[in-house]
């Protein structure tokens, strides 16, 4: 902690924290912007060395240390709040599952099948694949016996992958379930 740093060093640490962050929070497709976080924040670094040159040392890392603090804590909040929301709706449709379906159901889906067993309790079958090939996954879905399947914007590829197939192939699907995004489908046999 003593040991003089350099940019380089700074810059490392910086982008290790901005990956870590960016992989909590980031919806499907933002990864292919990933590349460009690490020029953004060295330039971002760069034009705060040119704006604070004029200021002494102690002047300057104190402004640096609170503002980079403020913009880290400013956006940790926003991504706590809109994920604690989106967490509430789904906690919600666990709920609705547990109350009123029935207990030997099957649940399944793109990635939320371990998560509905942990808020449920309920029977959960195995992960169905992320493939654009709705006869694969309608084969896949009917091979494991699901009762239900379930769509939810926390796990945003059961919206890139499964709901596509359920409304090109709605007459084999029911709802039963939809709020705040939110969705549970009778898969009717």
């Amino acid at each position: 902690l003593i040991k003089k740093r350099t940019i380089v060093e700074y810059f490392l640490g910086s982008y290790a924290i901005l990956l870590l962050i960016w992989a909590a929070s980031a919806l499907v497709g933002t990864r292919y912007l990933l590349c460009a976080v690490p020029f953004l924040f060295y330039y971002f670094l760069s034009g705060i060395n040119v704006i604070s040159g004029r200021f002494n040392a102690k002047a300057r890392n104190i402004v640096f240390i609170s503002v980079v603090g403020l913009l880290l804590l400013s956006n940790m909040y926003q991504i706590y709040a809109h994920k604690r929301e989106k967490d509430l709706g789904f906690i919600a449709m666990c709920g609705n599952i547990k109350g009123k379906l029935p207990q030997d159901s099957v649940f399944g889906s793109v990635d939320i099948p371990y998560w509905t067993y942990l808020y449920t309790g309920y029977k959960s079958g195995p992960m169905i694949p992320m493939t654009n090939n709705d006869k694969k996954m309608l084969e896949f879905i009917k091979q494991n016996k699901y009762d239900y399947l379930i769509i939810s914007p926390i796990f945003g590829r059961s919206y890139q992958y499964l709901k596509p197939v359920i409304e090109k192939n709605s007459n084999n699907f029911k709802i039963t379930y939809q709020g705040d995004g939110n969705a549970i489908y009778r898969v009717l046999k």
